[in-house]
Formats: structure tokens, C-alpha cells, sequence
């Protein structure tokens, strides 16, 4: 009895999350993203995941070919388009780009402290520019999306450069 009893505490720890308790996340990840879940409720599955776990990056590749850059960001449903080839499939043509005032909202947005709530940032970035919250949202999200799936991120001398404006802003 005692073995029986010992077996079935192994058992219950295990599944539990005492040993491979991060691979539980993905499935139920992988549901609710298939499912058609928020980047909210993604972010939060997510963000559930011990952040040591191999997952974590599978995850956020799945949630940057659907468009979540953050919490905030609206589906895009990429992983259903034209290629068929799932979550984190580079599209045919990484097309994606941005002008110089869009990588400037962006980067006053990535750049404010992290005690400072992203809807607060985004209205006093969009005050700033003269844009309207949902614009500033946008930009940061086109920025988000062109840098990571052309494989873009670098320094923000570099990034900029990267804008569709870039040599008439240089002069």
C-alpha cells in the first residue's frame, strides 16, 4: 500500500509541474491561439511559462506571425494567409516597412521605463506627434512587424535606416 500510495505522489508532482510542468503551457497555448484568442489572453498564457523554458521562444514566434508585439496589439491572423504554413512561416514577400516618424513613435514607445503603463505611453507619444492613440498603436505595431519579420532588429542607428523615408529625413 505504502508503494501504491509513494507511486501515486510521483505521479501527481510530475504532472503537477514538478518536472516537465513548462510543457504543459504550449498546448493550451497552441489551443487558444488556434482558437483565435487576444494577445492579451496569449501574452498571459505565455507569460505563465517558466521563463528558463525552451517554449518561451516557440511561443513568441507563433505570437509575432499573428501580429502580438504586446499585449495591446490586435490579431493579424497571419498564420492563416496565403502560404499555409503556419505560425512563425516567413510570408512569401517580407514586403513589410515603415516611415521615419513611425520608427520614432516606436522607439519613444519601447524606450519608456517599464513602471510606466503602455496605454500612458502610447497617449503621450501620440500627444507628442499629433497622432490619435489608435495611430501611435499602429505605428508601433507596423514598425514591430517589419523589423522582426525581415529580420531587421539591430541597433536604433541601424533600424531607422531601415525606414522607407530614411534618405529624405537624412538629408
Amino acid at each position: 500500500m505504502r508503494f501504491v500510495c509513494l507511486l501515486l505522489l510521483v505521479l501527481t508532482v510530475v504532472s503537477c509541474g514538478g518536472g516537465e510542468g513548462a510543457k504543459d503551457g504550449y498546448p493550451s497555448f497552441q489551443d487558444r491561439l488556434d482558437a483565435g484568442a487576444t494577445c492579451e489572453e496569449l501574452f498571459g498564457i505565455r507569460n505563465a511559462v517558466d521563463p528558463k523554458s525552451p517554449l518561451i521562444e516557440r511561443m513568441n514566434q507563433d505570437l509575432r506571425a499573428i501580429g502580438c508585439y504586446s499585449v495591446s496589439s490586435v490579431r493579424t491572423d497571419q498564420k492563416t494567409q496565403s502560404n499555409g504554413a503556419g505560425p512563425g512561416a516567413a510570408s512569401p514577400a517580407n514586403s513589410a516597412s515603415f516611415t521615419v516618424q513611425e520608427y520614432r513613435i516606436y522607439r519613444e514607445v519601447i524606450d519608456t521605463p517599464m513602471d510606466v503603463a503602455e496605454s500612458k505611453a502610447l497617449e503621450s507619444v501620440a500627444r507628442k506627434y499629433g497622432v490619435s492613440v489608435d495611430e501611435a498603436r499602429k505605428s508601433v505595431n507596423a514598425v514591430q512587424e517589419a523589423l522582426s519579420s525581415n529580420n531587421w532588429f539591430g541597433t536604433p542607428e541601424s533600424e531607422i535606416r531601415r525606414a522607407t523615408d530614411w534618405k529624405d529625413a537624412a538629408r
